[in-house]
């Protein structure tokens, strides 16, 4: 997919696998000329699309355990959810998988490098 999407991976869309997600920063119009794009550079590689897979024109969308939107991303409540309600760990297995889930979303959790280190350190 990378030599397919060259030079419209990080302008245009993102890829991972087989998914893309194509983002513009303009209106409709905007969208439609880089939606065109994609779906040439995808039909020259003889990819295909499932129609029923597709969501054209959103605003807002699922994307990896992730809610994407002009406002930004920020992570899917009900994934959010499963780490707020793991049960207390009562072994070093259990501490694994709780930071191994809660570590998906690092990024949205203050200090996470510091508590990570301290629970896997701890035995």
């Amino acid at each position: 997919m990378n030599s397919v999407l060259r030079g419209l991976t990080w302008t245009t869309c993102l890829d991972y696998l087989d998914d893309i997600v194509i983002y513009t920063k303009g209106g409709i119009e905007q969208h439609v000329i880089e939606l065109a794009c994609v779906l040439e550079r995808l039909a020259a590689a003889g990819l295909t699309l499932k129609l029923k897979k597709c969501v054209f024109a959103t605003e807002r969308m699922e994307y990896l355990g992730h809610e994407l939107s002009s406002e930004g991303v920020r992570p899917l409540e009900r994934l959010i959810s499963a780490v707020r309600d793991f049960p207390q760990p009562q072994d070093a297995v259990e501490v694994k998988r709780f930071v191994h889930l809660a570590g998906y979303y690092r990024r949205f959790i203050e200090g996470s490098g510091r508590w990570r280190n301290k629970l896997l350190s701890s035995k």
